[in-house]
């Protein structure tokens, strides 16, 4: 399974290249994204490693999560510096969809 896991992990050339503008690509890319984090994290956690290893993995696992979110937030703040709306998403059309969503499970009070 450890040697298995980086297999998963190939998809992000997708991404590296462009290609993931294509939804199969996308959904195909994050799918084996997880799936490679968990086979690596659940063989670490089974191999006989010392608990430092296992630390320093997690730290790892944390750390390229945490990257991806960098970039996917930056991203989407030059997005928003583009439009109109300039991320007051109360008022954006294109969050709609997400901010009705919020409203409706409780995650978000409607301001009066």
């Amino acid at each position: 399974m450890y040697l298995i896991s980086p297999i998963f992990f190939i998809p992000i050339i997708l991404s590296v290249i462009g290609l993931t503008k294509y939804r199969f690509l996308k959904i195909f890319s994050k799918a084996s994204n997880g799936i490679g984090v968990g086979l690596h994290l659940v063989s670490v956690f089974l191999l006989p490693f010392p608990l430092f290893v296992k630390i320093l993995t997690l730290l790892e696992i944390n750390f390229l999560i945490g990257a991806i979110a960098y970039i996917r937030a930056n991203r989407l703040k030059k997005d928003c510096i583009k439009c109109d709306y300039q991320g007051n998403w109360d008022h954006c059309p294109g969050m709609k969809n997400i901010r009705d969503k919020l409203y409706e499970h409780g995650f978000r009070e409607r301001k009066s």
